[in-house]
Order: structure tokens, then C-alpha cells, then sequence
């Protein structure tokens, strides 16, 4: 367990450095390229079951010349997710009971995007934030109907591409995020419609 905390302390303190070198580049930018706003469904798996969720999102993208772009992208994320778990009655007696997680995820991102031709439609990209995290779980144990709440800071890692869709934008997302109360992937489908 010492070993697992000393391995994810040093992951998120190499987060903390990537995020504050990224939050430089847009001084170096020659100016805005798109803004949008949107939405998203997700795919949610971790310790729990598999669960799903919503999300809304805006995007602010910076030309950084022959190297690419940057892109600042704050979103939103809820979900919903379930699980069972168990305590021991009187060993090797136990019971099961049932656990019922709502998300809130409010993710202070940062994306890159490689440079690559204008005549290639679909635009890979790469990202890493901060999220403040919200989980509200509702058990059937110690009694039906109890709930907590957890409160707690992750970090957020993930890859995707952007792909045309009309005169919007279409993306997919896969997403890890590492941190306290929970650990999860997600896998997500959303749109950006552009203001610029």
C-alpha cells in the first residue's frame, strides 16, 4: 500500500508540472482558432459496475503555429454507477449490500493537438487536468436509504480524435482518472458546435 501511494503521488506530481507548463503556452499562440460549447454521453467503468453519464463542455483553441494547437477545455461530467459489497456477519457468514454512486466531475483540462495536414479530417489529440470530485453514494447498509459524501481532487488523463460532422464537430474520448475518492476509465461520444 506505501509503495502504491509513493508511485501515485509521484504520477499526479508529474500532472502538476505538465498542467503548469501547458497553462504557458497560449502567451505564445498566434490567437484564437475555434470556440464551441457542447455536450457528451460517457461510458463509465473502476471499482464499481459499469455506469454511464452526461456531460457539457467549452472549448477555447489556440494556434501554436507549425507545432499545433492548444486547446482549454473545461467540462462537466455527471454519472451514475452502482455496486454490491459485502461484511461478515460472523465468519463465513456475510452479507451483500447494495451501493448506488451519483458523480460530479468538474475537469479543468488542457488538450494538444498534433500538427498534421488540413486535408486529414479527423484531428488526434492528447490532454491532462485537475478535477474536483463530488461523489454522493446511497447503500441499503447500515440502514435503507443512507448516504455519504465523499469530496476530493483527481487528475485527469485522455486521448481522442475530433472528425467533422456537418458544420459541427464530432469526438471520441477515452479518459483515465486518478485520484482520491475513486479511480476510473471512461470512454466518451460528444459534439462541439463552434462559435468562430
Amino acid at each position: 500500500m506505501r509503495h502504491y501511494t509513493s508511485l501515485k503521488a509521484r504520477f499526479v506530481g508529474a500532472i502538476c508540472v505538465c498542467v503548469l507548463a501547458i497553462s504557458a503556452l497560449p502567451a505564445q499562440a498566434s490567437g484564437i482558432t475555434t470556440q464551441g460549447a457542447g455536450g457528451k454521453i460517457s461510458f463509465i467503468a473502476g471499482h464499481f459496475n459499469p455506469g454511464f453519464g452526461l456531460g457539457g463542455h467549452y472549448i477555447v483553441q489556440f494556434s501554436l503555429g507549425q507545432a499545433g494547437e492548444l486547446a482549454i477545455y473545461p467540462n462537466l461530467e455527471f454519472w451514475l454507477a452502482s455496486d454490491h459489497d459485502h461484511f461478515y456477519v460472523d465468519p463465513p457468514y456475510y452479507r451483500y449490500y447494495h451501493l448506488t454512486y451519483f458523480g460530479f466531475d468538474f475537469n479543468l483540462d488542457a488538450k494538444y493537438y498534433f500538427p498534421i495536414p488540413h486535408s486529414v479530417p479527423v484531428r488526434p489529440f492528447v490532454g491532462i487536468g485537475p478535477a474536483p470530485l463530488i461523489i454522493v453514494a446511497n447503500s441499503d447498509y447500515p440502514y435503507p436509504g443512507y448516504d455519504y459524501t465523499d469530496i476530493g481532487v483527481g487528475f485527469n488523463f485522455f486521448t481522442g480524435i475530433d472528425f467533422p460532422m456537418g458544420s459541427a464537430l464530432g469526438f471520441a474520448e477515452l479518459r483515465g482518472k486518478l485520484g482520491n475518492p475513486y479511480d476510473a476509465f471512461l470512454m466518451s461520444f460528444g459534439v462541439t458546435f463552434p462559435f468562430k
